[in-house]
């Protein structure tokens, strides 16, 4: 079976899992299929919005609802609630969609927003304009990948796999950096 026919069999489920752990990489690689006509961009761009969209909501309300247990789990992060809700006071809006950017911040950040005053239903609306804007970017970065790849190599068939081969293997070698450099916790 080759690559264009397992994209387009297993593409959408694999982009649906990516959106909801806010795998910027992987919406990269679905817009860059669509580039080349494996996947459709209006869909990649839907399904990640949605992913995104459903991710976020859930960590809010872990937020909303298990407020005491998540800012006071350590007691950094009392602190940091502080700071966010200060922050979020004051920029609330614009905080919800920037952060959407901030690696590592993308999931955190709900969660924190969960345990501010903000009302769910401005949470929500904010958080599907975020969502879009999330999905819409990081979509037609690799759809616009593409098209310079066409530009630069001509037929891109011939070069495909090796650039999703390649995009994979960056995105592995992040995951395994991230869980490698994360400090071990001695009991």
């Amino acid at each position: 079976m080759s690559l264009e026919v397992l994209v387009q069999i297993y593409g959408y489920y694999v982009l649906a899992l990516g959106a909801l752990i806010q795998s910027s990489v992987i919406m990269i690689i679905a817009g860059f299929m669509a580039n080349q006509k494996n996947l459709s961009l209006p869909l990649v761009i839907i399904i990640g919005t949605c992913g995104s969209f459903i991710c976020n909501q859930i960590c809010f309300y872990i937020g909303r609802y298990g407020k005491n247990k998540v800012i006071n789990k350590k007691s950094s992060w009392k602190k940091k609630s502080e700071v966010i809700n200060k922050f979020v006071k004051k920029y609330e809006s614009y905080a919800i969609i920037i952060l959407r950017f901030v690696q590592g911040a993308k999931i955190v950040s709900s969660i924190f927003f969960g345990t501010t005053s903000i009302k769910k239903r401005k949470f929500t609306a904010l958080n599907l304009i975020a969502s879009l804007i999330w999905a819409t970017v990081f979509a037609l970065i690799g759809f616009f990948f593409g098209l310079a790849a066409q530009a630069i190599f001509g037929k891109i068939e011939i070069i495909q796999t090796w650039v999703i081969i390649i995009l994979i293997i960056v995105w592995l070698l992040y995951l395994v950096k991230k869980r490698l450099g994360k400090p071990s916790r001695s009991r």
